[in-house]
């Protein structure tokens, strides 16, 4: 190092060349190993729920709780008092207010709305179709929901081949532009001319 002159990628972390080595998709792989899920709600709730907070010391600490309001308490609590003792609970490329994922975490709760959108998103043909239908779900967004569906595609659980992560470039050309500019611009480049 350093590798380039551009002083931007000399200070900044972006991601991983391959997703398998993404550390958050290492733990979040392990997880549902050791904890499978019972059924395709419960492998989105698992994945969504890790991305919120992305930070793996606090699903070391806390897990992932069960998709009821009994575990869901407990679990938020837990959250809440790390937060307050001046423990981070999430990653800095996460800047979710711990305040904003208990609606987040309730909606989840209500197995008629959920339900059909994971079956949506498991008809879906491509990760950038799981990522549209998951999307809808409150709290996802565009970058959260592409983790996810980036997430679920590495899981064993996917119904999608891996080679599907090939179309992603455009979006992760588009999540650069946002990390950057904080806007994603999602125009064609312009063309230079000589």
């Amino acid at each position: 190092p350093p590798w380039t002159s551009d002083p931007t990628l000399q200070s900044r972390r972006f991601t991983n060349v391959y997703r398998s080595l993404d550390p958050g998709t290492i733990y979040i792989m392990a997880y549902l190993e050791e904890n499978p899920p019972v059924d395709d709600v419960d492998l989105f709730w698992k994945i969504s729920v890790y991305r919120m907070l992305n930070r793996i010391e606090t699903y070391e600490r806390h897990g992932i709780p069960e998709r009821d309001t009994a575990s869901i308490d407990p679990w938020f609590a837990g959250i809440r008092a790390d937060q307050d003792a001046g423990i981070s609970v999430a990653t800095g490329s996460h800047c979710t207010h711990v305040r904003n994922i208990r609606p987040w975490l309730e909606g989840w709760t209500d197995d008629g709305r959920v339900r059909p959108i994971i079956e949506m998103a498991k008809q879906a043909d491509t990760v950038e179709g799981v990522r549209k239908s998951i999307g809808v779900m409150r709290g996802l967004g565009s970058f959260m929901s592409l983790q996810v569906a980036c997430d679920y595609l590495w899981s064993p659980y996917s119904h999608l081949p891996t080679t599907s992560l090939v179309p992603l470039a455009i979006v992760s050309r588009l999540s650069l532009d946002l990390m950057l500019t904080g806007v994603f611009d999602v125009r064609a480049p312009k063309q230079h001319s000589e």
